[in-house]
């Protein structure tokens, strides 16, 4: 019996065969072919990566507009604490400061001098009054009462009574009803030109005014002369032991120079 000579393969049918063989084999060992490897998943990471990003920039906008609505409100919180911190200690803008304080002085009893307490407000001042001002209005006062520095040379160092300056050549008037009791026309006397007029007994105390340093020629009164509250006694000028025209006011309660002004306050209230 002769044996069939098998032809010697080619390289294409080994190639063939081999490709062939493969597949079977692992198929024989139960393994799976490679699964191909997913094209999508820089794709997936790309999209990851991109929405990352308006994550990102949203929180970062939510975070600011927190702070800024957490800021506000404390702002706005400490201004109302701060406005009512103020108002609790009274401090007020500076147009309402000037207005409280002069509310609180006028309000305020004053301190009592020579036995006098001026507290009566503002407001209660009759310029028709039976006991009167020198001026039916404010005047300002250049000069109060109490020890001092001599301003000049023959000047006492103790004023007894009060400056009126408002001006020269503004009327004077007598405080109060009574009769004139001497008038000294000599502007070199050491009180100048001036008028006392004896107001008589005023809540128990005897009352006497001195209107002095008035300007030289203005006397309105005769001595012994009985007048009334308002008459017109001389003129503001200068006279006597003076710097300018001013009106020096004196104010006697039974015999003794005192300070006028609490006494005209408590009497004639606060022009």
């Amino acid at each position: 019996m002769h044996e069939t000579a098998h032809q010697p393969l080619t390289r294409r049918a080994l190639r063939e065969q081999e490709r062939v063989r493969v597949p079977r084999r692992r198929r024989a060992l139960g393994h799976a072919a490679p699964k191909p490897a997913l094209a999508a998943t820089p794709r997936v990471a790309q999209l990851k990566r991109k929405s990352r990003r308006p994550l990102t920039v949203a929180a970062f906008v939510f975070a600011i507009g927190l702070a800024i609505t957490s800021v506000v409100p404390m702002l706005a919180l400490g201004q109302s604490a701060t406005a009512a911190a103020a108002s609790a200690a009274g401090v007020q803008a500076p147009g309402q400061v000037q207005a409280w304080k002069a509310s609180l002085a006028d309000t305020a009893p004053q301190a009592s001098r020579d036995g006098y307490s001026a507290a009566t407000k503002p407001g209660t001042f009759i310029a028709g009054g039976s006991i009167r001002w020198p001026f039916p209005f404010k005047s300002p006062i250049s000069y109060g009462f109490g020890p001092r520095v001599a301003p000049m040379e023959g000047a006492s160092t103790f004023h007894k009574g009060v400056d009126f300056d408002p001006g020269a050549g503004v009327p004077i008037q007598i405080i109060a009803a009574g009769k004139v009791t001497q008038v000294v026309s000599n502007p070199s006397d050491s009180l100048g030109v001036h008028v006392v007029v004896d107001n008589g007994v005023i809540d128990g105390h005897h009352i006497e005014s001195w209107y002095c340093e008035m300007a030289p020629g203005s006397i309105k009164v005769s001595n012994g002369q009985v007048v009334s509250a308002g008459d017109i006694v001389g003129n503001v000028g200068i006279s006597g032991i003076s710097t300018g025209a001013h009106l020096h006011f004196e104010l006697h309660v039974d015999g003794t120079a005192v300070d006028p002004l609490p006494w005209l306050t408590a009497h004639a209230g606060q022009p």
